[in-house]
């Protein structure tokens, strides 16, 4: 086991009651599993430690943060972090990641930073496992935009736990 990261599409009505303690009903989903801090470092350029260091987990004005962090946070305990992302928010984030090339980022990234920046999961030390990582990292931000985008689609917002 280890800290992984599920994303769930709830209407916007429902998100607000969610917010102030009430139920919804879950639309859509999406596990990330283990590489939400690796997806997330490949994206931004930083993985959670250094977003941390940096304050801007719910500040950033970036949709690739939001994607993985969504906009504020509903719930910050040690065991887990819940979060969310509006409507509005995820249209955004729909489209910045529509927009990716996903293959000249793989291309750019360098695993062994990874490793360097301690990102999660710890899995970037051995370099014969890279081309594994990445086509893992593929189909996981291929997932994702499959997931914001039916949400934006539909018009629904995102809950995020990550723990």
């Amino acid at each position: 086991m280890g800290i992984s990261a599920h994303y769930y599409a709830y209407s916007q009505d429902d998100i607000e009651k969610i917010k102030n303690g009430g139920g919804g009903e879950l639309l859509d989903e999406y596990d990330m599993d283990n590489f939400w801090d690796a997806m997330c470092k490949m994206l931004t350029g930083k993985n959670f430690q250094e977003k941390l260091k940096a304050g801007d987990i719910f500040s950033s004005n970036e949709p690739f943060s939001w994607a993985i962090f969504g906009r504020s946070a509903l719930n910050e305990e040690l065991s887990e972090m819940i979060s969310y992302a509006n409507v509005t928010d995820v249209k955004e984030v729909a489209e910045t990641l529509k927009n990716v090339d996903i293959n000249a980022l793989l291309a750019k990234i360098n695993l062994k930073e990874f490793a360097s920046s301690n990102t999660y999961p710890d899995i970037f030390g051995c370099e014969s496992e890279f081309e594994n990582i990445k086509e893992k990292l593929k189909e996981h931000f291929a997932g994702l935009l499959n997931f914001y985008q039916n949400a934006a689609n539909k018009g629904l917002g995102v809950i995020i736990v990550i723990g």
